[in-house]
């Protein structure tokens, strides 16, 4: 999906979880090739509609402009009115708010963030940086205990 769709998709995230029923375009989806069987059971599985829709929208952007054009064909038969939603134009500036809003979100300090992003603030690659090289340093004193407790295991078993 190109950044247009992925705002179109974004402004209506909401009332297309609210309201679109997954088992209703599966089929369609399944058969159009914008999800396999193995994605099917991934959407499938929820409990919920509206978390079986959060599911298959986290996807979409990762299958490409046309799975989108079939997402929207889906729509046209039991949500014409979301489906015209989608179709709508999208300006430059809600593309690039689209973008700075990602950006934000990718920079975020919440335990979900990405590591090291080069598009973050300077400040906060530092302490992206500084939170890697900590993870770094656990895992190098771990493996380093490991590597003792197996040497000590190792004497002990050739005094024996």
């Amino acid at each position: 999906m190109d950044l247009a769709d992925q705002v179109r998709l974004a402004r209506n995230r909401k009332e297309i979880r609210e309201t679109v029923v997954f088992k209703y375009i599966a089929a369609f989806l399944l058969q159009d090739g914008v999800i396999n069987s193995e994605e099917f059971q991934l959407v499938a599985i929820n409990k919920t509609k509206q978390s079986q829709m959060d599911t298959l929208m986290d996807l979409l952007p990762s299958k490409g402009h046309e799975a989108f054009l079939s997402f929207i064909s889906s729509l046209d038969e039991d949500y014409p009115w979301l489906a015209q939603n989608l179709r709508k134009s999208v300006s430059a500036q809600d593309i690039s708010s689209y973008q700075h809003n990602i950006q934000n979100i990718m920079c975020s300090n919440d335990e979900n963030d990405n590591l090291i992003n080069n598009n973050c603030p300077t400040e906060k690659k530092g302490n992206q940086l500084l939170t890697l090289q900590l993870i770094s340093l656990y895992i190098i004193i771990f493996l380093q205990n490991i590597v003792i407790f197996l040497l000590i295991f190792l004497v002990i078993r050739n005094h024996n």
